[in-house]
């Protein structure tokens, strides 16, 4: 156990000193203002003396402290750690107020740890215990967080309104951190909907309440806030003080987290001012930083700035370079939304099945006092609860069909895109990968195309993004049409799509392309209509697979023969040759 943890633990161990509780409970709650107000650092170190004092205090004071020491290990970036010391304290025998507590910060820093299910799980717990308390200021609290996960795993609108529910009852509460709180949450959930204006007015509403709360590390957030709606409108000038007055407080209190934050937001600010060597320091920087904490999308979005700068400069190798990077980030951060879809899903799945195996105990119970009473009845009494044990049976065997229906569409989510019905990415690879092995074993040809709409991102600027998911659709179904009959079609990315044709060669690949790109040309969708092009990297199947074969070599080079596609002008076929990518 790390030294920290160690101290931590002293709270609810062997005490070397004594104290009176109501002194013990005066300094818990002056530590706890400080952890608030002041830099981690500073509430730690009069945590650490305190517990050396704590003989005669109550479970609670000992929770209480242990609480405390769990933020200031989450400050300072160690969720693991935090879970651990929290862990007793979700199943002790303390006040409902005090488990909620402990159930909220385990919930937020579980899902900071990117244990999905565990971080669901947590905050389904939690919200169980809500009708235990009276006071509004930990139910806003809760349902803060409540918004705050559900805007993660994409369901905005279910996140406004638990974001909506939470500040009425902030406001109830008069406490001006739980408003800070709640604001912050309802800013989130309205800048994931790309509100940037609403989304700023509501941080600088949050920015009063956070200073009259004295809380810097919320002050900094809705600064962080500020600036980054100001980027989105176009207003560069107006969003770098916010962003550096957020990065300076961040910095001044220890929050790791926020300093990325702001460093990014602040680098992308300098970037599109035309201050590119200061934008490119920054970026360099965060780089390792983002890789080692893992926060893909935040990555994703440093490459890609790095790849303009290195396009405005002429320099088209780093620019590829930083390109691939980007998308290999990208990947990864929708490998990790689908894994937090899922883990919601499950979770949800599960709720219900216990919600379902409740109402069958309780029917069960029912019937046997059915039967109980019927043995001391007349016949036909006994034969008026017999029909209800048949209406009952009934009943069990619809919820049991209702069940397997539910089992079966989360099944269906998990293997296929939800907006274009293609397999997704994890699916599609695992059908290609299959196709590819019995190929090679009956040896077969197996042809494996990658390809990808062209400047997508005008599409949803030039029209909305509405028509670019219709886009998305048409072109799925197009692709379908041509290909699904003998070879696998999948999403495999936003606007990328995978085909595996087990059987065919890139000639007869290469005439499957001709015929979709003759009847995909042009879509239209409602009043708007575009023209649609793709490009496309082809792959086959061939000698320098035999010593070590793998659909994922030939991916590879179906993805460099993609880069050549767009790079010598898009909107064409490109074949990846045995030497080179022609």
């Amino acid at each position: 156990m790390r030294v920290f943890l160690v101290i931590a633990g002293l709270s609810t161990a062997m005490w070397a000193g004594a104290a009176d509780p109501d002194e013990i409970q005066s300094r818990l709650d002056e530590i706890a203002r400080i952890n608030v107000t002041q830099a981690w650092e500073q509430s730690q170190a009069m945590a650490e003396q305190l517990a050396a004092e704590m003989e005669g205090a109550s479970a609670e004071q000992r929770a209480q402290l242990d609480l405390l020491f769990a933020r200031n290990l989450a400050l300072a970036g160690r969720y693991a750690d935090a879970l651990e010391l929290l862990d007793p304290i979700l199943d002790a025998d303390l006040p409902s107020e005090q488990r909620l507590r402990a159930y909220e910060m385990a919930a937020n820093y579980a899902l900071n740890k990117l244990d999905y299910e565990q971080a669901f799980t947590l905050l389904r717990d939690s919200i169980t215990l809500l009708p235990e308390i009276d006071r509004p200021a930990p139910q806003a609290r809760l349902l803060g967080l409540a918004a705050y996960f559900h805007s993660e795993v994409g369901e905005q609108e279910m996140a406004i309104d638990y974001a909506g529910q939470a500040l009425e009852l902030a406001h109830d509460s008069q406490d001006a951190r739980e408003q800070c709180i709640a604001l912050h949450r309802l800013a989130l959930a309205q800048f994931r909907l790309e509100r940037f204006a609403t989304a700023e007015a509501t941080h600088r509403l949050q920015i009063e309440h956070c200073e009259a709360a004295g809380d810097p590390v919320l002050s900094a957030a809705a600064k962080n806030g500020i600036g980054n709606a100001l980027l989105r409108q176009g207003r560069i000038d107006e969003a770098l003080p916010w962003i550096r007055s957020g990065l300076q407080r961040n910095e001044e209190h220890g929050f790791r987290d926020g300093v990325l934050a702001s460093r990014r937001f602040l680098a992308r600010g300098l970037k599109e001012m035309g201050e590119i060597d200061q934008a490119e320091q920054i970026l360099t920087e965060l780089i390792a930083a983002l890789e080692r904490e893992q926060y893909w999308s935040n990555l994703h979005e440093c490459l890609v700035l790095l790849t303009n700068i290195a396009d405005a400069r002429g320099n088209p190798a780093q620019a590829l370079a930083f390109y691939r990077e980007a998308e290999a980030a990208r990947s990864k951060h929708l490998e990790r939304e689908r894994a937090m879809r899922l883990a919601y899903l499950r979770v949800e799945f599960d709720t219900r099945i216990k919600e379902q195996e409740l109402a069958l105990l309780r029917e069960q119970n029912r019937v046997m006092q059915l039967e109980e009473d019927a043995r001391s009845q007349q016949s036909l009494l006994y034969m008026g609860g017999t029909v209800s044990l048949g209406i009952i049976g009934l009943l069990l065997l619809l919820l049991l069909f209702r069940t397997q229906s539910e089992r079966r569409r989360f099944r269906k989510l998990s293997e296929y895109d939800g907006l274009t019905g293609l397999y997704n990415h994890t699916q599609f690879f695992a059908k290609a990968n299959a196709a590819f092995d019995e190929s090679r074993e009956r040896g077969c040809p197996f042809t494996l195309i990658i390809a990808d709409i062209d400047y997508f991102k005008n599409i949803n600027d030039h029209h909305d993004h509405l028509f670019g998911d219709q886009v998305l659709r048409i072109v799925s179904a197009r692709l379908l049409e041509v290909f699904g009959k003998a070879g696998v079609v999948g999403r495999i990315g936003g606007e990328e799509f995978g085909i595996a044709l087990p059987g065919k060669t890139c000639d007869e690949a290469c005439d499957q392309i001709e015929l979709f790109r003759r009847i995909a040309s042009v879509v239209r969708a409602d009043d708007n209509a575009a023209e649609v092009t793709l490009s496309f990297g082809v792959a086959q199947m061939d000698d320098r697979d035999a010593g070590d074969p793998s659909l994922e070599k030939l991916r590879r080079r179906a993805d460099h023969a993609l880069y050549g596609a767009k790079a010598t002008g898009r909107n064409r076929v490109v074949v990846a040759s045995e030497s080179h990518v022609e």
